[in-house]
This record gives C-alpha cells, sequence and structure tokens, in this order.
C-alpha cells in the first residue's frame, strides 16, 4: 500500500499486458505501474483473502462494481513518470523516535502464517555485492573520524556502513531478488475471489453523498464508471495524487476549489500543504584507474555478469548500484541531519548531465529533515492534468547551509585517505566553484528529489485547522473516507519511506478491523 518501493513510468504503446499478465511477474516494475493505474481494489470485511478479478463492460455504459465492505483506490501515479527511483529503505520498527529506519535494509518480506493477516517483517541478510575501490573503501569511515555503524536500524543511526535493502534470495531459484510491495501482498491474495483489481483506469473523484464517502468514479476505455463501497473508500494514491483526487472530489481548499470551478464540499484548507521530500546534490570525481560498475552493462563485461547471476545468482547484477553511506550531522550534532549516498559510479541523469560517464565514485547528499515546505495544487478541473507541484527545495535558508556544508565534508572525504589517492578529478561541482555563491548556484543546478514527498493532507490534533485527517486517519468532515498513504504523514522520516509507508498501511488495517494500538517496544524519542 502507498509507496511500492520503485518508481515507474507510462508503458511504452503497444507493451499492453492483461492485468493477469502483469501479475504472473510480481517483481517486475512494469507491475506496480499495473496496479497503481488499476483503480479499484474491493475487498470483503471479515474475509482476510483477496483476489484478483478483472471485469470488462462491453457495452460502455456507466459500470457498478459493488464490494460488501471496502474500496481502495489508486489513481495512475504521475510522480516522475519515466524517471528511475533511488533505493527504498526498510526500517526496523522497533524506536519511536523518527530517524530510526534511515537506513536501507537488507533482507526478506516474510508473510506471517496467519491467513487472517499479511504482516511485513524483515529478516537481515548479508550484503551480496561490494565494490572493493569505491565503496567498500569508504565503509571503513575512518579518513574523517566517523564511527563504523553495522546496522542503521539499530541502536543508532549515525555512522558510516553498508546499505540495506528489501531483498532476499528467491526460495526457488536462489538468486538475489527485490521485494516491493506486489511481490510481498498482491501475489499472495492474487487467486482468491474476493479480490477485484481494475487496470487502465483513471479514478476521477470520490463520490460523495450526504456527507459520506460512498464510492469512486473512474474513466476506462472511454466510459465512465463506478465502484461503490457499503463501508469505507480508502485513497493510497501517492502523495501527490491522493491531495489531487480529494480536490477534484471538491475537498480541499475552498477558494482554491472555486477558482477551478469545482464546488467545495469540505473546506480543508490542508489539503495539498505541508509537502516535504528528501533532496540531494552531488560531488562526483574520477578515478585514475578501472572502478566501480562502469562498463559492467556493456559487451562481454555484461555477458559475464549476466551469466554468472543466472547460473550463481551472485556477482554485479546482484547490487543495487549504492552499496554504503554515512548518517552524519555536518555541524558535529549526534542526530544525523543528512544521508551521504556513496555510489561507485559517475551516477547521471537528465537532472545532473554536464560530467562525462567514466570511472569514478559520487557521494550525494540527501537532507533528512528539510525545513521547507511545498504544495500540491490542481493545474485544472480536468482529472487527466498533473497536479502542480512546488517541492520547494531550499525554500528555507537553514536546508541550504546545511547542505552547502555536506558538499565541503564530502568533498574531504573524497580527498582523504583510503580513497584521496584513487581520485584522478572532482568532475561537480568542480575544484573552480569554492565560495558560498558558486555553490549556492550548483545546488540550485542539480538539487533533485530523492522519491520520498509526503506529508500532503497530512493527520493532526483536534483543534488543528490545517490537519486534514485525525488520528485515524479519517478525512475530517467526511464519514467512511480515510487516506492510507505517506500523505498522511506529518513529517519526512529520517530516511527512506517505503517501509514508514507500508507500516502506517498496516496501522491502517488495524484501525478499520478496531484493532487496540500494540504496545511501543521503546518509548525513546
Amino acid at each position: 500500500l502507498g509507496n511500492p518501493g520503485h518508481q515507474v513510468g507510462d508503458r511504452a504503446p503497444g507493451n499492453h499486458r492483461s492485468p493477469a499478465e502483469a501479475v504472473e511477474q510480481p517483481g517486475h516494475p512494469q507491475l506496480s505501474d499495473e496496479v497503481q493505474r488499476g483503480g479499484v481494489i474491493e475487498r470483503r470485511e471479515r474475509e482476510p483473502a483477496v483476489r484478483e478479478q478483472v471485469g470488462e463492460d462491453s457495452a460502455g455504459a456507466e459500470h457498478h462494481h459493488r464490494a460488501e465492505a471496502r474500496v481502495l483506490q489508486r489513481s495512475h501515479d504521475e510522480l516522475g513518470a519515466g524517471r528511475h527511483h533511488r533505493l527504498q529503505q526498510e526500517p526496523r520498527a522497533r524506536h519511536g523516535r523518527q530517524d530510526v529506519g534511515g537506513g536501507l535494509t537488507q533482507g526478506r518480506l516474510v508473510r506471517d502464517t496467519d491467513p487472517h493477516r499479511t504482516h511485513l517483517r524483515l529478516v537481515q541478510s548479508p550484503t551480496v555485492c561490494l565494490d572493493d575501490q569505491g565503496v567498500a573503501q569508504f565503509r571503513r569511515g575512518s579518513g574523517c573520524g566517523i564511527a563504523y555503524n553495522p546496522d542503521f536500524n539499530g541502536e543508532r543511526q549515525a555512522g558510516v556502513g553498508v546499505m540495506q535493502h528489501t531483498m532476499g534470495r528467491d526460495g526457488r531459484s536462489g538468486r538475489m531478488e527485490r521485494c516491493d510491495a506486489v511481490r510481498a501482498f498482491l501475489s499472495q491474495v492474487r487467486d482468491d475471489p474476493r479480490l477485484t483489481v481494475v487496470t487502465d483506469a483513471l479514478v476521477t473523484r470520490v463520490i460523495v453523498e450526504n456527507g459520506r464517502a460512498v464510492g469512486i468514479e473512474y474513466r476506462r476505455g472511454g466510459a465512465v464508471e463506478r465502484a461503490h463501497a457499503r463501508a469505507e473508500v480508502l485513497l493510497a494514491a501517492g502523495t501527490y495524487n491522493t491531495a489531487k483526487l480529494m480536490m477534484l472530489s471538491g475537498l480541499g481548499p475552498a477558494d482554491d476549489l472555486k477558482a477551478h470551478g469545482i464546488a467545495p464540499l469540505v473546506d480543508l484548507p490542508g489539503v495539498g500543504q505541508n509537502l516535504q521530500d528528501h533532496h540531494e546534490v552531488p560531488v562526483i570525481a574520477s578515478t585514475k584507474g578501472p572502478s566501480g560498475y562502469f562498463g559492467q552493462d556493456r559487451g562481454w563485461a555484461m555477458l559475464r555478469n549476466g551469466l554468472q547471476y543466472m547460473l550463481f545468482g551472485t556477482g554485479p547484477v546482484t547490487t543495487t548500484g549504492i552499496e554504503s553511506c554515512l548518517f552524519y550531522d555536518p555541524d558535529g550534532g549526534e542526530r544525523p541531519t543528512v544521508q551521504l549516498y556513496c555510489a561507485p559510479i559517475v551516477y547521471l541523469d537528465r537532472d545532473v548531465s554536464s560530467a562525462e560517464p567514466t570511472h569514478g565514485l559520487t557521494l550525494t547528499s540527501c537532507l533528512l529533515r528539510p525545513k521547507a515546505r511545498g504544495t500540491v495544487k490542481l493545474r485544472s478541473a480536468d482529472p487527466a492534468d498533473r497536479p502542480v507541484v512546488d517541492s520547494n527545495f531550499f525554500g528555507d535558508p537553514e536546508d541550504l547551509r546545511i547542505t552547502l556544508a555536506s558538499i565541503r565534508f564530502a568533498r574531504r572525504r573524497a580527498a582523504t585517505p583510503p580513497i584521496g589517492p584513487k581520485v584522478a578529478e572532482e568532475l561537480l561541482p568542480g575544484a573552480g566553484l569554492v565560495t558560498d555563491a558558486e555553490l549556492t548556484e550548483f545546488c540550485g543546478k542539480t538539487v533533485k528529489t530523492n522519491y520520498h514527498p509526503v506529508g500532503s493532507a497530512r493527520m493532526g490534533p483536534d483543534g488543528d485547522p490545517m490537519a486534514v485527517l485525525d488520528a485515524e486517519l479519517r478525512v475530517r468532515g467526511v464519514e467512511g473516507l480515510r487516506v492510507i498513504d505517506a500523505a498522511a504523514m506529518p513529517f519526512v522520516p529520517s530516511g527512506n519511506t517505503n517501509a514508514p509507508t507500508m507500516a502506517l498501511a498496516s496501522r491502517a488495517v488495524a484501525l478499520i478491523r478496531g484493532e487496540a494500538a500494540p504496545a511501543a517496544a521503546d518509548e525513546r524519542r
């Protein structure tokens, strides 16, 4: 639920799959696209198992999918369509403090054997492939006086160490494979008769009648269809599109809705506000000799690596590309404010393209708790239009100050043994950029999302006019409607958002079922 853990884009024309075909390979990136676009999941109350079922309306008339209990809707996720996602991070849910769970978690997702519940549990497993010339040296940490941390999800987050991921060995093939939400959850119940998944659908609004959410309306194949719920409607369209869908449904800032010709049903000024996202700026250097994974995806190296993975389930194919990182505070505090990724490559994309691909190293500074807040607003009343997203990176001067400090730290790290002697040249920002003004301009050109947006429909206490949700994730002013994705988070976690979103959705299930909150394992903050 919420964020499946990797970024997907639109499918290419002619690459159509039926929903059943898509679910056959739950680890495929297109599958999450199918599920996110797949507008409707119907689930019966008191019956734990669910199944995929596809309904077609050959007449093209308005079609009603009725469910005994709930409708879970997802509109097409337009977040960064066509762009890759950085690696997801999975915290071990042990402590109450916000910054626990900052590291990626290498492990398997294990389902509980209880047929009435599906739990997400983390099992640690060793790192599969480490580049010994770049990352393995970065993880020593001694060059800058940083302590080694064997587990970012343990007692402390601060330190340098090997990153952890949601992956493990497949039970049948023995190969290391990623495990996303589809594979962990949906694939387990796809054959149950109580689940309906509708794909290639665009949800246009939540249907609200007499102050209660009673279903959703969506477009599919040129026809307008509806799904009705007797109990609740659950929104998990993602931080951007959950806010968009609420506003299209008349739930949001009244003046903004009126400006687009939408009649306000409930004036909720907090919808689309409080947007937070981790953002990053890189330091990139070339190395004096072959290092990392440059060229490993071409020629004989590609064939060798592919065969090694297919035959033994090992080798460079098992890497996620970013294997080590450092959680620290450039100001010297005990609580980390930056996650410094270390990638044994010259990391380039459409935002950072001025360096030439070569053997190299990238140290990219990701701000953990930005102070700036952005917005999500409607572009128009047309559901097919993407929302207007203003992430407001560096909107608070403190965010820029910490980033500049981390860039300078990353530069020192790249010049310090054991990495320093192997570095040939700093490619970005470039040795000629040294002043605050020069580095500020560089930040403005290269800052980009870490793909962790949260908070556009946040929960909050009674009496808070900007709190869209109550403590049980229910939308204020509307009965039978909850938000169960990262849009509900008041603050961005100090780490990746994949596991916290799953944890939030799991808690939502417990709230819907009327279960008592579990006792806190650790009350420390």
